[in-house]
């Protein structure tokens, strides 16, 4: 049986593409300037970098260790 931990672990590892996608659509949308400043495909570098943040905290919380 899974802990708390262990399962929201899970579900974070397993949204965290999608959440980051959503959450660069939203920064993009209402910030266009940051778009032009990580030209030519900032999309996907800020998904990069939010999904790998999401899995840290993932891995972090799985430990325990959310900090």
């Amino acid at each position: 049986m899974k802990t708390n931990g262990q399962f929201v672990a899970q579900i974070l590892e397993t949204s965290a593409a999608g959440y980051a996608g959503l959450t660069v659509s939203l920064l993009l949308e209402r910030h266009p300037g940051i778009a032009k400043r990580y030209e030519p495909d900032g999309f996907s570098a800020w998904k990069g970098q939010l999904q790998q943040w999401l899995l840290d905290l993932s891995a972090a919380v799985a430990a325990g260790e959310p900090k």
